[in-house]
């Protein structure tokens, strides 16, 4: 049998109770409810009988209380309490007895009743289910507290930063997994050790002084400094102190979160020398268009008047030097643009181990007798895609860079390798090793080496031979990794993406054409350029190498001449003009009912040309400065081509 009562009284003025009665007899169901509502409860009341009518009850709703009546005909409150423990509920039980010896409310406290009542006593029930609900909201609070100090607990332990308590006097008290891991103490090594013991010597002063502050009260922000290990080497470091109050206020001690900083400065310097690089680069982007421009008048007119002239005439040193200056000069161009990854490349599909050997001679003419050279290639290396002059540079840097540091001699190792993984790059790769056995480099030096103009060679060094070198291979998709220590040398290894068997070997600007067949012709060439010293050198090369020759200084009249003169073979024109570029022009060229040959030119940086939209795999390129050879070896390659 269920009956439910619900009290008729005010419930505002009282408090809410579900409660669950065990018990037979209604007379005493209805002296529960007065006792309970002369205490100030509002009672929201369910009653059963039969121990079937319990589980069912228990199992569909939750009470705050149960009464249950000691002895029933067939069972009894002990048992109710039994299935209570079996079913893990915690709710308050009292059992309530006419007549119930000491001994079995002794027991039936042992068997987890909250209180018992005779009843006759019933007036001090509310004070009864008063008691038992204050125990029960206490034990939830403690199960709560320990499950938050338990979830405290955790994420300390599994905090990445070491968090480290510390008492006033400055004594280490507590220290987490991170904090072992950081500076190798276990916590029992460490316990009770002073704080200050984890910092380099010369910052202990600044760590007692902040631990003084902290017993006014006041936190320590973020400091970067040097923390000390066992094993007696530092880290970087950033450490941030707050006192520790009781819930009364009372100061009792500090935490310390300490952060390993050692990747985070190492990504902040690369950040600052990105941004260094990128200065440069801009710089030298934004001059390389006109420097080139004259580069070219300078080396071109150079190159055709030494060759009119005879070794013995005594103009022809020196113009002989101002051709040597031209070619420094276009040189320094072509470093500045490599390192800031702005050059033109122009890149093919080909073995590393074929440059590193076709270099061979030209390395052991470079460095001196007391260096040794050894090479160790990989016969199966795989292929890469990449410029081939560029990575001739690339070697040829680092080996001057080796040889330079072995000064009394030594050895100078290339290798090259498959990998199949490489921090930075995605996929397989074929390693570049270049290691020689020279003084080596600290710590602040291996920081610096790939910034533009940095140099350890005094007035002897430009500072863009590895700076040239990052470019490179930044360009080429690749990364570079530096290791070297003061005495033992220094190793750079350059990673490469190695490409499948079954990739596209052309490379972004298609394969490089073979040789050109001759210097000379008879076909007619248009040049429009509207930089008139280089259009009229572009003119003169090309009219002593036997070619008819065109001129236009802007677009439209070069796009008449080309419809009026049905003999144009070939268009040499520079890649960006106002207010027609090269790329509108091939675009209307391409619209005539004849095939006609297009060669641009460009001072402009690669960025430039490929956001103006004029660089295609299918049209020929040329990057100023260019020497007159140059020029008419491709000027015959493109109308062969054609």
């Amino acid at each position: 049998m269920i009956e439910s009562y619900q009290s008729g009284v005010d419930r505002s003025m009282k408090r809410p109770l579900r409660a669950l009665y065990i018990e037979d007899d209604p007379r005493d169901v209805r002296l529960y409810n007065h006792h309970l509502e002369q205490g100030g409860f509002d009672v929201h009341a369910d009653t059963v009988v039969a121990v079937d009518e319990l589980k069912a009850f228990l199992g569909s709703r939750n009470y705050d209380v149960i009464l249950a009546d000691h002895g029933l005909p067939n069972w009894s409150g002990i048992d109710a309490l039994d299935m209570l423990r079996r079913e893990g509920k915690d709710i308050p039980v009292i059992l309530v007895s006419g007549s119930m010896l000491d001994s079995a409310g002794v027991e039936s406290i042992k068997r987890g009743a909250t209180d018992y009542i005779l009843k006759d006593r019933l007036a001090r029930l509310a004070h009864a289910v008063e008691r038992a609900l204050a125990e029960r909201q206490a034990r939830a609070d403690r199960v709560e507290t320990e499950s938050a100090r338990d979830l405290l607990a955790s994420l300390v332990e599994s905090s990445d930063d070491a968090i480290v308590g510390v008492s006033l006097d400055g004594a280490i008290l507590t220290w987490n997994r991170a904090a072992a891991r950081i500076y190798g103490y276990e916590a029992g090594e460490i316990s009770g050790r002073p704080f200050a013991d984890l910092f380099a010597p010369q910052w202990v002063e600044d760590i007692q002084t902040a631990l003084l502050s902290l017993r006014t009260g006041a936190a320590v922000a973020r400091h970067e400094t040097l923390g000390m290990r066992k094993n007696g080497s530092t880290v970087d470091i950033a450490v941030t102190i707050a006192p520790v109050r009781q819930a009364d206020g009372l100061l009792t001690g500090a935490a310390a979160v300490i952060r390993d900083t050692t990747d985070y400065k190492a990504l902040r310097e690369q950040f600052f020398l990105s941004q260094k690089m990128e200065a440069v680069g801009k710089l030298a982007a934004g001059v390389a268009h006109d420097f080139n421009n004259l580069l070219t008048v300078i080396s071109g007119y150079s190159s055709l008047a030494l060759g009119q002239l005879d070794e013995t005439d005594p103009v022809y040193s020196n113009i002989r030097e101002v051709a040597k200056a031209g070619e420094r000069a276009a040189g320094l161009t072509r470093q500045l643009l490599a390192f800031s990854r702005k050059q033109i490349l122009q890149p093919r599909l080909l073995s590393l181990n074929d440059v590193v050997a076709s270099m061979d001679g030209m390395l052991r003419r470079l460095i001196p007798e007391d260096v040794v050279l050894e090479t160790a290639l990989d016969p199966a290396l795989g292929m890469i895609r990449v410029d081939p002059g560029q990575m001739e540079q690339v070697i040829m840097n680092l080996a001057v860079n080796a040889k330079d540091a072995m000064p009394d001699g030594g050895k100078l190792r290339i290798a090259t390798a498959n990998v199949e993984e490489a921090e930075g790059l995605e996929g397989p790769a074929v390693l570049l090793t270049v290691t020689d056995t020279g003084a080596g480099m600290d710590r602040e030096t291996q920081a610096r080496i790939f910034e533009p103009f940095f140099t350890t060679k005094g007035q002897a060094g430009t500072g863009l031979g590895l700076s040239t070198v990052f470019g490179i291979v930044g360009q080429s998709g690749g990364a570079i990794r530096v290791e070297s220590e003061l005495g033992r040398g220094a190793t750079l290894r350059i990673y490469l993406p190695r490409i499948g068997a079954n990739d596209d070997a052309t490379g972004a600007n298609g394969p490089l054409a073979g040789s050109a067949t001759g210097p000379t012709g008879s076909e007619t060439i248009l040049i429009f350029e509207d930089e008139e010293g280089v259009r009229s050198l572009v003119s003169r090369v090309l009219r002593g190498r036997g070619y008819h020759v065109l001129t236009a200084a802007n677009g439209t009249e070069a796009l008449h001449m080309c419809q009026a003169n049905a003999a144009v073979d070939l268009v040499v024109t520079d890649a960006i003009m106002p207010p027609m570029n090269g790329a509108r022009l091939t675009a209307q060229l391409r619209g005539l009912d004849r095939k006609i040959g297009i060669l641009l030119i460009s001072g402009h940086t690669d960025r430039t040309l490929r956001r103006e939209g004029v660089l295609s795999a299918d049209v020929a390129f040329l990057q100023k400065p260019f020497s007159p050879r140059a020029l008419a070896s491709k000027v015959r390659e493109v109308l062969d081509a054609d």
